[in-house]
């Protein structure tokens, strides 16, 4: 468990990517003080991954309980219920199956670390860049109402990609649109299954993760 990870209000923690938030706490409480900040490696080193994997394992499968969707038209499989049609012509998966894949769970952990640390399925950057970028973007226009930590955006981001999350966090929470508008493909007209909300999600991850 890291010691350097302060909790918000609401049970989430405030991770690596809140430094802008904590930076302005800490002036206007220390006036002409300085903070360090961290640098981008320091902040990639201080994401707990195990742990991260861990919470977003118990969300997705109950730890391993269900390794396939219950929903027969799609390919998520695995502890981390990873779409198979999205990462079934990666290198790493070459000659694997669905169900072989289904099995694998040292070939999900690796999927699972390339997506944290460089992306994977057509993204340019892993899930930790792309948090603490979301983090930096969004806490400003947010203010207050931003009580979502780099790891709660990573979760997000897994749950419903990079975009799907910069929507919730825009169109959402900053511009009040209800949800079947911001993301009308998980939740409006598009959607084909019915999906946890975002909020849904990230109390099922914190409860794992904060344990």
């Amino acid at each position: 468990m890291r010691d350097n990870n302060f909790r918000s209000t609401n049970g989430g923690s405030v991770g690596t990517g809140g430094v802008a938030q904590l930076s302005k706490l800490f002036h206007g409480m220390f006036p002409g003080a300085e903070i360090p900040i961290n640098t981008p490696e320091q902040d990639m080193d201080a994401f707990d991954r195990d742990r991260f994997k861990q919470a977003i394992a118990q969300v997705e499968s109950r730890g391993g309980k269900y390794m396939t969707s219950f929903d027969p038209n799609s390919t998520a499989r695995g502890l981390y219920q990873q779409r198979y049609s999205d990462i079934k012509d990666m290198p790493e998966l070459q000659g694997m199956t669905i169900d072989q894949f289904t099995n694998d769970t040292e070939m999900q952990n690796r999927i699972m670390d390339m997506a944290l640390e460089k992306g994977i399925a057509g993204a340019n950057r892993g899930m930790i860049q792309s948090s603490e970028e979301l983090m930096n973007e969004y806490a400003p226009q947010l203010g207050d109402q931003m009580n979502l930590s780099q790891e709660d955006i990573a979760a997000l981001i897994h749950f419903m990609g990079r975009q799907g999350t910069r929507n919730y966090l825009g169109y959402h929470l900053r511009d009040k649109q209800p949800l079947e508008q911001a993301l009308p493909n998980m939740y409006g007209t598009g959607k084909i299954a019915e999906n946890k909300t975002p909020e849904e999600y990230i109390r099922l991850f914190r409860e794992s993760y904060n344990r």
